[in-house]
């Protein structure tokens, strides 16, 4: 485009990214211009839980296409068991979850042990090939922003799989990105853990304009994301 960033705006990115001494990555996409702005978009950065939000795509269009349904019943196996985020593993093994309410942790509170579910469930082969077909080998930022086009083309059919999953992404906790504004729509999944703070998303703007972001960053403390978000708003 023939757009500028302001002289002042572009200092304050210019700082955060000076405060992380380059380590970070971010990469935003007007949806409707494909107007971008990005820094070290391939720069490997480990996007922690970030990455369910594609494995939970791949998993709702499987559904979609009649690989099982939402109310379809899982049991909760020693194999699935990870500590840390989520309650399932609060339950004891045996207990029965269906897929609805395993994808709704998944991304509502980030459930590891949910995850692990539907990657038992679904495979590992299927969600590989779907995700070279898209062009994405690391979950970088770059490759982030395409996997949540993938989920903002999604979110605009009409079934009752990716209304809720739609739903899903627009209610997840621990979302750093309602920084921009309490008020403003966001369908995102956050992620961290002792050396990294990440979020990426759709922020469905008030004008009709949304736009993709995601922000990686070694900072677990969220002083870099949270500010640079803001000015990359200001920017969009």
């Amino acid at each position: 485009t023939n757009y500028t960033i302001p002289g002042s705006l572009l200092e304050k990115l210019n700082r955060k990214i000076e405060q992380a001494d380059g380590n970070l990555a971010f990469y935003v996409v007007d949806i409707n211009t494909q107007a971008t702005i990005g820094y070290n978009i391939d720069r490997e950065i480990n996007s922690a839980c970030v990455v369910k939000a594609a494995y939970c795509l791949y998993a709702a269009m499987q559904i979609d296409a009649g690989n099982g349904s939402l109310d379809e019943l899982m049991e909760f196996q020693p194999k699935h068991y990870y500590p840390k985020s989520g309650t399932i593993k609060n339950s004891p093994f045996g207990t029965k979850f269906t897929l609805r309410e395993i994808l709704y942790r998944t991304i509502h509170i980030s459930d590891n042990c949910g995850y692990y579910m539907l990657v038992d469930r679904f495979g590992r082969d299927g969600y590989n090939e779907w995700l070279d077909s898209l062009g994405v080998k690391y979950l970088h930022a770059r490759d982030l922003a395409i996997i949540w086009n993938e989920i903002y083309l999604y979110s605009q059919k009409d079934t009752e799989v990716s209304r809720t999953l739609d739903s899903n992404f627009r209610n997840a906790l621990y979302n750093y990105l309602k920084v921009l504004q309490p008020d403003y729509d966001i369908a995102h999944k956050s992620g961290w853990t002792e050396e990294v703070f990440n979020d990426a998303g759709i922020v469905y703007e008030h004008n009709g304009n949304p736009y993709i972001i995601a922000i990686l960053s070694y900072d677990p403390e969220g002083n870099i994301l949270c500010p640079l978000a803001l000015f990359l708003d200001e920017v969009m």
